[in-house]
């Protein structure tokens, strides 16, 4: 199945709209498609309906984490879990685990999200942001900056120019220097730190650290 089919079966499910944009779902496929001969495993933070989900047990022979909080979400996602034949695990907590591969699209507890990074040492290649996530970008790339990783980013944009899907393609290797990693994490975070600070200057600015704390997904936000 496609990405495009994918979607229009995904889209009319219900709580669909907050489900994977097509243009997101259609690079992801291009960049999993790149790597088909891993198996290393693969961390899905926000599995929602599993639209996501399903391209990465279709592309992939990879075990797969999926990381989610809303019970109706949870529901669908072990059914998908039953019929992986073990490579998908549904959980409420990130595992501290080396992935390969990260992809966010819903929240995460801060910590949990750099001790996975921390763990990944020598085996992360790339993380994908679904849609904007400004404050997840920021966050996740402080973590990888902390951790010693170099970074870059690509950020691609749908016809609407809204972003689409970002790519952070990250390395870390034990003879890299701090001026590399420093450098690195300037240069990727140019346009996100401009856009950061106008979320700050709102009245939620000040909950920047609290991406986990306004789980909002296709049934609403959590309480």
């Amino acid at each position: 199945m496609r990405a495009d089919q994918l979607y229009v079966q995904m889209s009319q499910q219900s709580g669909s709209s907050a489900i994977a944009k097509l243009e997101a779902l259609e690079l992801i496929q291009v960049f999993l498609e790149l790597r088909r001969s891993s198996h290393e495993p693969i961390l899905e933070v926000g599995g929602g309906l599993g639209t996501i989900t399903k391209m990465l047990l279709r592309l992939t022979k990879s075990p797969i984490v999926s990381l989610e909080y809303q019970e109706e979400c949870i529901r669908k996602l072990q059914k998908l879990e039953k019929m992986s034949g073990g490579r998908l695990k549904v959980v409420d907590s990130i595992p501290e685990v080396a992935f390969e591969v990260i992809i966010v699209d819903g929240p995460y507890k801060p910590r949990e999200m750099r001790s996975a990074i921390n763990a990944s040492r020598g085996l992360l290649r790339w993380i994908a942001f679904e849609g904007g996530r400004t404050e997840s970008r920021v966050q996740i790339s402080h973590f990888l900056f902390l951790e010693g990783y170099r970074q870059m980013s690509v950020e691609f944009r749908s016809q609407n120019y809204r972003p689409a899907l970002t790519i952070f393609f990250v390395d870390w290797n034990q003879r890299s220097t701090p001026v590399q990693i420093t450098l690195d994490y300037l240069l990727n975070n140019i346009r996100n730190f401009a856009k950061y600070l106008r979320l700050l200057l709102n009245r939620n600015g000040h909950k920047h650290l609290g991406v986990a704390n306004r789980r909002e997904g296709e049934f609403g936000v959590l309480r």
